[in-house]
């Protein structure tokens, strides 16, 4: 017996071509690799919202998505609907461990005439990580280099997880790892059992679109720190490697670069140096003299 919604199966099934042609197009448009086993992930986000737009055929919803200004705006929501934004704060403690406990003191040491630390997270989805390493910055630089400024750049393809992250609202599924102390200093808890963060730590914290294949037209200078977790899992093995080699043009000499484990371990560079660490994977950029 069938169990498929009925407007399921009034779209019908994705043959192998069409599948072929949906799965270039997101390549192209975002580098995103969707296998074939994958092929049921990929038609079941387009059937959704295929379904919420009135469309039963496949070449009908992708010619109305290369239709200019509209088919812009829509391939907008689409993306948002097949990337998975699945997060939390301190979702990987041992990356933020890493930044305060071993890299903080010794970069800051050895730039003493420095008073600012600027930090990106690429890929943000809807802000969780950004929020984390600015309050991870905050609580450090509060008390031991009071006055010390720290800025924080969110970046995403999804506009809709974007405006999320802006909007600085969290329920509590989200905040589980958050200690209490910071939940306490850095969020206000709402009537309806959601969070928001305070506006002295969101106004540290700005949010743009960004799409890691279109990086040269980025307007993102030289970072101190960039992490860059979850997202490599997109892409096939050359292109993670072409995106961290763009991400080392945007990193500082000694500055930190935290990527996802396990994401790109066979990935080597000449001016990065890997941090030992059992929890986190992570390089630093030494200088053009090869010190750090």
């Amino acid at each position: 017996m069938d169990q498929k919604p009925r407007w399921m199966n009034s779209i019908g099934e994705m043959d192998d071509k069409e599948f072929q042609q949906w799965s270039s197009l997101l390549r192209q448009r975002t580098g995103m690799e969707v296998k074939h086993e994958r092929k049921s992930f990929l038609t079941t986000g387009i059937r959704l919202r295929m379904r919420e737009l009135g469309f039963t055929g496949y070449k009908e919803y992708y010619t109305y998505l290369l239709s200019g200004r509209t088919g812009n705006v829509e391939w907008a929501t689409l993306v948002d609907r097949l990337t998975i934004h699945e997060t939390r704060f301190f979702r990987h403690p041992g990356s933020i461990a890493l930044l305060t406990d071993q890299f903080l003191p010794g970069y800051l040491a050895s730039h003493r005439g420095k008073n600012n630390i600027q930090a990106w997270s690429v890929g943000c989805a809807t802000g969780e990580e950004s929020y984390t390493l600015a309050i991870a910055l905050d609580d450090y630089l509060l008390k031991r280099h009071p006055g010390f400024y720290y800025g924080v750049v969110g970046s995403d393809i999804s506009l809709p997880a974007l405006a999320k992250a802006r909007k600085g609202i969290y329920d509590s599924r989200r905040l589980k790892n958050i200690p209490v102390s910071y939940l306490n200093t850095y969020l206000t808890e709402l009537d309806n059992g959601h969070y928001q963060i305070k506006p002295a730590l969101s106004s540290r914290v700005c949010f743009n679109m960004f799409n890691l294949l279109e990086m040269e037209h980025t307007a993102i200078q030289q970072m101190d720190i960039i992490f860059c977790q979850n997202v490599l899992i997109y892409f096939d093995t050359n292109l993670r490697h072409a995106i961290l080699d763009k991400l080392v043009e945007h990193l500082t000499p000694g500055g930190l670069l935290a990527i996802g484990v396990g994401e790109a371990l066979n990935w080597k560079h000449p001016q990065m140096k890997r941090l030992s660490s059992h929890d986190a994977l992570a390089y630093t950029k030494e200088n053009n003299h090869g010190e750090e």
